[in-house]
């Protein structure tokens, strides 16, 4: 349900519901500590959302939402007598409420920032491994009219979280950079980034199969790129 209660101002109610359908890896997969469960059943989410977003004048936007997702029938790798095995044991609750806000601050400046404050727990109060409270994020770009380019830099910060075995990861910030030039009327362009850019350690939590605890990312990386496009330039 969407509604225009006055001029810049929008309101939004949203549900979803889906499903996944175990894999033939999970059902059927049996070796050395490993037991396939035929009995396993889909994995059902329903998702509610209420949002407000108001607009600011032509050049900037914001928006506040509120959300519940909950999970039945969660498929989760579980230790049990004789090895592992994929299971349907647990019932998953999301709560959490998202701030966003998109602005041109100039006519060659615009930025962007948003945060979340979630709670993501299984039945029974637990919090869900690899599961952060805040994540937040921040970028800026601007125009070069000059080179006819896009300049940028992103960043995200995701709070600590727990791993499948019981241990924390730290809060976790990453920063990367991009550029784009377009040297051939607006046909052709040269992109490239870093991401990155600290060469941060950033780790995510394993699963019970895993060796690790916690699974080390990509540290610094680069890319450089040429894409045509024969409509030409997007507006």
């Amino acid at each position: 349900m969407i509604g225009r209660p006055w001029d810049g101002t929008t309101w939004k109610l949203l549900y979803g519901s889906a499903f996944r359908v175990p894999n033939a890896y999970e059902r059927y997969y049996a070796g050395v500590g490993q037991l396939a469960n035929p009995d396993l059943q889909p994995e059902q989410i329903r998702t509610y959302e209420a949002v407000w977003e108001q607009d600011f004048g032509s050049r900037r936007r914001a928006s506040l939402s509120y959300f519940q997702n909950r999970i039945k029938n969660l498929i989760s790798q579980s230790v049990v007598a004789g090895g592992r095995q994929f299971l349907n044991q647990e019932r998953v609750r999301t709560e959490g409420a998202e701030l966003h806000g998109k602005a041109e601050l100039t006519r060659t400046w615009s930025g962007h920032a948003g945060y979340i404050l979630q709670s993501t727990r299984v039945q029974g109060g637990d919090r869900l491994s690899n599961s952060p409270t805040h994540v937040a994020n921040l970028g800026l770009s601007r125009r070069l009219a000059w080179w006819d380019a896009d300049v940028a830099f992103d960043s995200f910060l995701v709070s600590a979280r727990i791993t499948n075995d019981g241990g924390h990861l730290p809060t976790t910030g990453l920063m990367s950079l991009h550029a784009r030039l377009w040297p051939l009327q607006n046909r052709l362009s040269v992109y490239g980034g870093v991401h990155n850019v600290f060469d941060t350690d950033h780790r995510v939590s394993g699963s019970s199969e895993h060796v690790q605890s916690a699974i080390p990312q990509d540290g610094r990386n680069f890319n450089l790129g040429l894409e045509y496009r024969f409509g030409g330039r997007s507006s």
